[in-house]
């Protein structure tokens, strides 16, 4: 008895030998484009994360300047930032 599968494409219906390999490669699609999505939300994270502690150093430094300006502007890139991503104030 023969333990491997062979397929004769050549001989039969077609749609059934497509889907055959039309599958598996299609679950590997969907799960290609579930890892890149984790990936998106993992990166995003972080570099947003760095750019909330970047406009709370240059808030602490333009506060430290005495530059009245340079806070209001330093904390509006910080508040747009965590509002538009609905992200929580960094503690």
């Amino acid at each position: 008895m023969k333990n491997s599968k062979s397929m004769n494409l050549l001989e039969g219906s077609l749609w059934d030998k497509i889907l055959i390999f039309a599958i598996p490669y299609a679950l590997t699609c969907v799960l290609e484009q579930l890892f890149n999505a984790t990936d998106v939300a993992v990166v995003g994270f972080y570099v947003l994360n760095s750019f909330g502690q970047a406009c709370t150093t240059f808030t602490a430094q333009n506060n430290g300047a005495g530059n009245e300006k340079g806070v209001r502007k330093a904390l509006a890139g910080r508040f747009f930032s965590e509002e538009s991503l609905h992200l929580s104030p960094a503690s």
